[in-house]
């Protein structure tokens, strides 16, 4: 039988000398290996970018949108004073570009703290722009160039044309920090403003015009609360309030490129367009948790907030007088003619919008058992919308026509106030299993009352009572050590109350109409709308974890949801949806000093939906009656389209070093979307141009279709190479490679021309001269602004920095 010896080391006097001699330098040799461990590095960098063409699409967010040089500066310093255990750090990215980022922070380990932000994010429109529109970045837009007569000529090419080059900015300041008032308990505090200039491309009017949103916006945040932690308890409470301006609620537009003498003076009149409004919201709110037992905790969360809207739009001009049915008007004041664009008379020149908003959430988790996890919680979440309900606009206030036809008048548009209550609720619970597997089964409930509009026209269903419910069952196994994986289905059905009636064509005063249809025959009433609809979803989802070698890693996932919308006798709308994911990563490291990871994702998801197709000239009960289930290409009927959006993506990247001085990196991302829609369009009229490849007609859709796909392509390639020119000084070598493809063809006639805002579909009765736009004679060309992009941007970056790194 072999006995362990307890050795113990005797603190003599020899060794008490020896130490005494030596133990100093013993230290000083360790705090050398030491210090470089534990204290900061920080690290300058300065060098020089440049792109060899200009990159559009690929460089709309990060200040480099064009061909050329560009600086670069970077920084991270970190400092620790030792004797006061306080933390400085001052980072700076990418200082010598119009995309950077700033902070400033100090920290006194467990007494107080605190930041300050700045960053700064450019948009740049991708698109060549060409257009006649004056006063770009104001608020007073109009077509003016060529007063008096009609634009004969779409831009580019057109008197007038000009490009125009739409850029936006983000600005964000932000400061704070926190100071411990006693054990436990911490008071902290966020501001930030954030402010955005620029321009934004827009549209306007019924018919297509080309528009430019005039930026100038602050956006203000402040969140300051109490924190505590205790051993059990967790409380955190505070104030959030946010405030909005907007010193451009309100842009005025104007066609006054045509002669005032045609007796169409909408296109001469001014028409305010309300912007986003001033708003501000308060909140107070109180969260936490509290420990029961070790296997047992709670949470809760409480939130309160009031929202106001209060800008106010501003008059130009007299206002418009509406006429309901039976000459019953709104007010005496009479429409001005040369204002007919004007805001309706009566309306009030502030939304006075007021939301209120309570939530309430309840979660406990606990282990009761060893092998088994229960969790559950419950949210309630009530928005009031308080909003008062005002007129702002009639649609018509003559005889009816087209879709109207048999009707006196459409009826006043109003404001909707949207208030609904959702309470849900979720329980899980997870049992572990001999064989390395653990079960989960749970349900989530949720109901969510809606309110529906009472005054004014609706044109689509609505539905005020929505509830959901979805099982869920999980099972997970290790089969191994290097081998892990679980399943899991969830099954969800939505389903609802009754539907509002479409109440289209109704006057809101009581008064019925001559001759007006049925409105239980409206193609309207029959729409299912996709957010409130029945639904039946089935979600499987299967993930593995798998180290078949030491140096190999690999992941695995695939999802697959199918959806189902009964149609409930509403054959319109959404008829099934699907989607499908597969994704695969893996990682392999080749040598201590050599590691590749790649990975490959595809999705696909599509969906199928039936659509109702009326000709405006033609449409009326009759015509619904005769032809109720008539195939796409006749004036009225149905028609089934299929939809369907597909994704792929790929990358690699290489990491290592060459040498002790060299270090690599190489790797590329790759990006393919694809966009299809299965549909065929067939003519109601001629001059309706789209790319729907082989027609026996190139000058409209007769005979054309199925609608080519839309596919976007990304190819990145990336090298960087470091060399070590000593210690504190490295050297950076960047090489990067951005290609960009489309066929897209959404600003894109037929015929392989730009798209033009043309207005095709009014005329101005009396305005000269007429023109003929893309095959179509006889209309008086209101803006004629082109849009274009190109199909295939590359472009190639080469930089060079050096970085100098001290502690």
């Amino acid at each position: 039988m072999m006995k362990n010896n307890q050795r113990t080391f005797r603190l003599t006097l020899l060794s008490s000398a020896l130490i005494a001699a030596f133990g100093t330098a013993y230290a000083q040799e360790d705090d050398d290996d030491v210090k470089p461990l534990i204290t900061p590095t920080s690290s300058v960098s300065v060098g020089a970018g440049y792109w060899t063409n200009d990159r559009p699409q690929m460089g709309q967010y990060d200040g480099m949108r064009d061909q050329g040089l560009y600086g670069l500066f970077d920084l991270d310093v970190a400092k620790r004073i030792e004797e006061t255990g306080t933390w400085i750090i001052v980072q700076g990215r990418n200082l010598g570009l119009n995309d950077r980022d700033v902070r400033a922070e100090f920290t006194r380990q467990g007494q107080y703290g605190g930041y300050l932000t700045y960053s700064r994010t450019p948009r740049n429109n991708p698109y060549t722009i060409s257009t006649r529109l004056q006063g770009i970045g104001s608020t007073n837009l109009s077509y003016n160039a060529q007063t008096g007569t009609a634009v004969a000529t779409p831009c580019p090419s057109g008197a007038g044309c000009r490009d125009v080059e739409l850029e936006s900015l983000r600005e964000l300041y932000s400061v704070g920090g926190f100071v411990n008032l006693m054990p436990g308990l911490d008071f902290k505090v966020d501001f930030s403003n954030e402010t955005k200039s620029g321009t934004r491309q827009w549209g306007w009017g019924s018919a297509a015009l080309f528009s430019v949103e005039p930026l100038d916006s602050t956006t203000r945040i402040l969140d300051a609360k109490l924190e505590y932690a205790g051993e059990k308890l967790q409380l955190s409470g505070g104030y959030l309030g946010s405030w909005f301006n907007n010193a451009n609620q309100q842009i005025n537009e104007r066609i006054n490129g045509l002669t005032a003498t045609g007796t169409s003076p909408a296109f001469n009149a001014l028409t305010p367009m309300s912007q986003p409004l001033d708003n501000h919201a308060h909140q107070l709110y109180a969260d936490g948790g509290y420990s029961f037992t070790p296997t047992t905790r709670a949470t809760f969360k409480a939130a309160y907030t009031k929202a106001y809207s209060d800008g106010n739009l501003q008059a130009n001009g007299p206002c418009q007088n509406a006429t309901l049915l039976n000459g019953v008007a709104v007010n005496a004041v009479t429409t001005n003619a040369t204002n007919v664009n004007g805001p309706l008379c009566g309306t009030p020149s502030s939304l006075n919008g007021q939301v209120d908003t309570k939530l309430i959430q309840l979660g406990i988790t606990s282990r009761p058992l060893d092998k088994l996890s229960l969790m559950a919680n419950y949210r309630y979440y009530d928005v009031d919308d308080k909003t008062p309900v005002s007129q702002w606009a009639t649609a018509s206030t003559g005889t009816g026509a087209g879709n109207n036809a048999g009707t006196a008048a459409y009826f006043g548009l109003y404001n909707t106030p949207w208030s609904y209550t959702t309470n849900s609720a979720k329980a899980e619970a997870t049992y572990r299993l001999p064989l390395a597997i653990s079960a989960t089964g749970g349900v989530e409930y949720s109901n969510q009352n809606r309110s529906t509009p009472s005054v004014g026209n609706t044109y689509v269903p609505f539905r005020s009572d929505i509830t959901e419910v979805t099982w869920l069952a999980k099972v997970r196994r290790s089969f191994a050590e290097n081998l892990s994986g679980y399943v899991s289905y969830r099954y969800s059905s939505r389903t609802g109350g009754s539907y509002d009636t479409v109440n289209q064509g109704v006057n809101p005063l009581g008064a019925t109409a001559p001759n007006v249809y049925n409105i239980n025959a409206l193609p309207a009433n029959l729409i299912n709308p996709l957010h409130i609809s029945d639904r039946n979803r089935n979600l499987w989802r299967v993930s593995v974890d798998w180290e078949p070698i030491d140096k190999l890693s690999l992941q695995f996932r695939t999802d697959q949801a199918n959806d189902n919308y009964p149609s409930d006798g509403r054959p319109y709308g959404l008829q099934d949806g699907k989607n499908q994911v597969y994704a695969v990563d893996a990682s392999y490291a080749i040598t201590d000093n050599w590691i590749v990871t790649a990975y490959y994702a595809f999705n696909k998801t599509s969906a199928t939906q039936n659509n109702f197709r009326g000709n405006n000239t033609a449409y009326s009960p009759a015509s619904l009656a005769a032809a109720p289930a008539a195939s796409g290409g006749t004036s009225v009927g149905n028609f089934s389209t299929t939809l369907e959006d597909s994704g792929k993506s790929a990358g690699l990247n290489v990491r290592g070093k060459v040498t002790q001085r060299i270090s690599v990196e190489a790797g590329g991302d790759w990006f393919d979307n694809t966009s299809s829609y299965n549909q065929s369009l067939s003519a109601l009229s001629a001059g309706n141009l789209y790319p729907v490849g082989v027609s026996s007609n190139p000058t409209n859709v007769s005979g054309g279709g199925p609608l080519p796909d839309n596919n976007y392509n990304i190819l990145r390639l990336r090298l960087n190479a470091t060399y070590a020119l000593d210690k504190s000084s490295d050297l950076r070598f960047d090489y990067l490679f951005d290609r960009f493809r489309t066929n897209d063809w959404s600003y894109t006639f037929a015929n392989g021309s730009n798209y033009n805002y043309y207005s095709g579909a009014v005329a101005c009765t009396g305005c000269a001269p007429t023109s003929t736009i893309n095959g179509v004679t006889g209309v008086n060309v209101a803006d004629g602004t082109s849009v274009s992009q190109k199909s295939n941007q590359s472009a190639s970056y080469f930089g060079l920095r050096y970085i100098y790194k001290f502690q």
